[in-house]
């Protein structure tokens, strides 16, 4: 583990950039932690590179491939912090997931809004190849979990007549803070308490 400690410079946090030249960057698959990885710091041959992947389990993005994933995670985070403020005042968790690179890009991205005490959490999920989004609400119930549409579930109680799909067709070159800002309006407008127990799904 010391030789990595020599190697990463910094890991980001939620909302945070780094204010030094990067080479390149490893995305944790399970947590979404980025560690980036500077100049100074290290040679990135692919040796390197394979090396630390093994070792730590991390999958390796490239500054093109960081691209989509960033946009990504910027755009739902800072939105998400404009309606809602700050996860941990509210007590809520963040989460960014992406898949390993394909063609140099990710083919799914994910941003998930947890609240650890309610059994619940929101996942909004793009589909890179197919571009489909998908929104989900998460309960945890006995046994198992429940997936509910957040389309469907706003359709059926008439907050919106609109859906991904729409969104999508009509998002333009801010796709991701469209579908963020669709999402979290909704909810701030109509159910804020959607991940709290006692907001019912029927």
């Amino acid at each position: 583990m010391a030789p990595l400690g020599q190697l990463i410079l910094m890991v980001s946090i939620i909302g945070y950039k780094p204010q030094v030249p990067i080479l390149s960057s490893l995305i944790h698959r399970e947590t979404g932690i980025c560690f980036y990885l500077s100049k100074n710091h290290l040679k990135l041959t692919k040796k390197n590179r394979d090396r630390i992947c093994n070792k730590t389990g991390v999958p390796f993005l490239s500054k093109k491939q960081m691209g989509i994933t960033a946009e990504y995670q910027s755009a739902f985070t800072s939105s998400f912090q404009e309606f809602f403020g700050n996860a941990k005042d509210i007590g809520w968790e963040l989460y960014h997931l992406s898949s390993e690179p394909e063609n140099d890009f990710p083919s799914w991205l994910t941003f998930t809004i947890r609240n650890p005490l309610g059994g619940r959490a929101l996942v909004f999920r793009y589909h890179r190849l197919e571009n489909k989004f998908y929104a989900h609400l998460k309960v945890q119930v006995i046994p198992g979990e429940e997936n509910w549409s957040l389309d469907q579930l706003f359709h059926k109680k008439g907050y919106t007549d609109l859906d991904a799909d729409d969104i999508l067709s009509s998002g333009g070159e801010w796709l991701f803070h469209s579908l963020a800002r669709h999402y979290f309006g909704i909810i701030i407008s109509f159910c804020p308490r959607i991940l709290e127990p006692d907001y019912f799904l029927d």
